[in-house]
């Protein structure tokens, strides 16, 4: 390879990436089976939550919606919530920032104000002190190399900040949606999707996928 005009980068940092690409690649494939798991009577309605990092940059905790005429109630250690009712297939609410290395949190469906499920309890981390440091110092080094927001998306994946993850894969695959090469990407998303336990919407990027080989 010759250089024409700029600068090129540091060799050793870009091929950490292509690396940390290859590395995310192999992983990604484990996700993208459609594994279909039939509701018991009266589970329907509850949610399913992920174990997920947040950051003062990054506050949003993320669940699969149970449908427009459900609210709900997200718990954070002794804290609640109220979170009104969506159409959307995803529900996002911020939360307020918090000391702890972890906490517990979990989700109640509402309707007309009776709770009728309550979630399992997962965990909740605040990105903070080296964790964090290490995150920004990713984020710096991928921004050199990053032209659509692809590489970014897996730095955030990588630390644990799946909601962001999920919105700028989403984005990036809106924007590239007619890339001859996109469908073999779409693993990246259905992992982010799995992880987040999103169930329909990786089932519906898993088919397309499938059926797009």
């Amino acid at each position: 390879m010759e250089l024409v005009s700029g600068e090129l980068g540091s060799t050793e940092a870009a091929g950490e990436l292509l690396a940390g690409l290859d590395k995310q690649f192999a992983t990604t494939q484990k996700y993208t089976t459609v594994r279909r798991s039939a509701n018991k009577p009266g589970q329907e309605l509850i949610v399913d939550l992920g174990n997920i990092s947040l950051s003062d940059d990054y506050p949003t905790v993320a669940w699969e919606s149970k449908g427009s005429e459900y609210s709900y109630r997200l718990n954070v250690g002794d804290n609640s919530y109220d979170v009104a009712a969506t159409s959307e297939k995803v529900v996002l609410q911020k939360i307020e920032p918090f000391s702890e290395r972890s906490m517990k949190y979990s989700v109640d469906v509402l309707k007309d104000g009776k709770v009728l499920s309550e979630s399992k309890t997962r965990r909740l981390s605040w990105l903070s002190g080296k964790k964090l440091k290490k995150f920004q110092e990713d984020v710096t080094a991928v921004k050199k190399y990053d032209t659509d927001g692809f590489m970014m998306a897996g730095v955030l994946k990588e630390h644990g900040l799946l909601v962001p993850a999920m919105q700028t894969y989403e984005s990036f695959f809106s924007q590239n949606s007619d890339d001859d090469d996109i469908n073999d990407l779409r693993p990246f998303m259905i992992e982010v999707y799995a992880r987040l336990k999103l169930q329909a919407l990786q089932e519906e990027v898993t088919e397309t996928y499938q059926a797009n080989l």
